[in-house]
């Protein structure tokens, strides 16, 4: 009987108001509703069926219930179906899988392992498919970290093959080429470093080595470059006290410019050492107690430099002279000095003389601590007590050997204190 005259009769019965029959009436109208979804389902399984969608057809067939008269067509129709959707989708992964799209064909297996479960067929290629994806991805990043490599962009392949070791922790190709870029990267990474050490960008190299650092947290290469630039890194002089200034200026005070206009506002620090028309001599000395190896610093003329003056700069090493600087005129360009060696200074005192209405800029004028400085003062020196005198006599190693800062220098090679 249709579901339309089956309901027609059903609601005629129901007109009738028979009290005892409403209960039954109510239950043979779930169970017709029943049937009819079934028939629906039947029909939409045929459809999909005919038109190649077995995913649908599959789920239709087995929505089909044991009352419809469909029910045995249905169960017949689901290995048919289950078949034809094995095939479609083997086929459609080789496909994928032919383009080198592994991820595409590795999906509709596995979609197809919910229906078909421990299909054999299915599996024995999720299995094949999932190999040859992880042969074609080491492949493929092997290949593109060596034109990373070629172009010098040793991070870029470093990253590319490590990005892999999760998936393949035990292949010994990827484990290669993992020690291969990262060795590169840090020797490349160093030798940057290196380079901006030298240009004095200390700053810029400490920020390079720390990056590299969180790239390869456990490099113990770049862990020591960073502690070597780290320990070399040069210290403002104006971290020190000066013992003793005469006519200095102060340090970080005013508008540093040169006749060319160029600021120094921005250095590590900078002093205006200005003269009036007489000229001058302005000193600074510092106690360093040999704690530095070098010293260095820039100099420029001053913006009210006098064209027709001039300017020098001296450093003293323990009140010796240890270097001069060429004549400084208005017209002198920026130069900053050879690395003075002071390891061997326990004072060091700053001396600019201005030969006029002149004025000298002294900017980043730093000190450094180097292990690796080999000193190249001469340090076998002759107790002066030791010679003959040829004239007059001094009193050697006699009483009171002491400084005005309480420093005794009873120990020294030689003393003698005079009144």
């Amino acid at each position: 009987m249709a579901y339309e005259d089956a309901m027609e009769e059903l609601g005629a019965i129901q007109a009738l108001r028979i009290t005892e029959l409403d209960k039954e009436i109510s239950q043979v109208r779930e169970y017709i509703e029943r049937i009819q979804m079934s028939r629906m389902r039947f029909d939409q399984a045929e459809e999909a069926f005919n038109t190649g969608d077995y995913v649908a057809g599959w789920s239709f067939y087995n929505a089909v219930i044991e009352e419809d008269f469909n029910y045995e067509t249905a169960r017949s129709k689901i290995p048919q179906t289950e078949d034809l959707y094995r095939k479609a989708v083997l086929e459609q992964a080789k496909t994928y899988a032919e383009g080198k799209d592994y991820a595409s064909a590795l999906h509709v297996l596995n979609e197809a392992r919910k229906i078909l479960q421990d299909d054999e067929a299915i599996l024995d290629k999720i299995a094949t498919y999932e190999e040859e994806n992880a042969a074609h991805k080491k492949t493929s990043v092997l290949s593109l970290a060596t034109d990373f490599a070629q172009k010098k962009e040793y991070l870029k392949a470093y990253e590319a093959v490590k990005g892999l070791s999760s998936q393949m922790p035990d292949d010994s190709d990827i484990k290669a080429a993992i020690q291969k870029y990262r060795g590169l990267y840090e020797e490349q990474v160093v030798a940057q470093a290196a380079t901006l050490e030298a240009e004095r960008k200390y700053d810029e190299a400490l920020s390079l080595l720390r990056t590299a650092k969180q790239k390869c947290s456990d490099s113990t290469v770049i862990s020591q470059k960073l502690n070597e630039i780290n320990n070399r890194k040069p210290v403002s002089i104006t971290t020190l006290t000066a013992i003793n200034s005469e006519n200095w200026s102060k340090w970080n005070d005013g508008t540093p410019r040169d006749p060319f206009g160029n600021s120094y506002a921005n250095k590590n620090n900078f002093a205006i050492i200005a003269a009036t028309w007489r000229g001058g001599v302005h000193s600074t000395e510092y106690r360093v107690d040999e704690k530095y190896d070098l010293i260095f610093f820039t100099i420029a003329p001053n913006e009210n430099f006098n064209k027709d003056n001039y300017a020098y700069v001296q450093l003293y090493v323990d009140d010796v002279l240890r270097y001069t600087s060429p004549k400084i005129t208005q017209k002198t360009q920026p130069f900053t000095i050879p690395s003075v060696d002071i390891s061997d200074a326990d004072y060091i005192k700053i001396v600019v003389t201005n030969g006029g209405d002149t004025g000298v800029l002294l900017t980043d004028v730093m000190l450094q601590k180097n292990s690796e400085h080999v000193s190249t003062q001469d340090k076998n020196y002759t107790s002066l007590n030791l010679l003959d005198f040829f004239n007059g006599e001094l009193p050697w190693n006699n009483k009171f050997p002491e400084d005005v800062h309480g420093n005794d220098y009873g120990k020294a090679q030689n003393y003698s204190y005079i009144t």
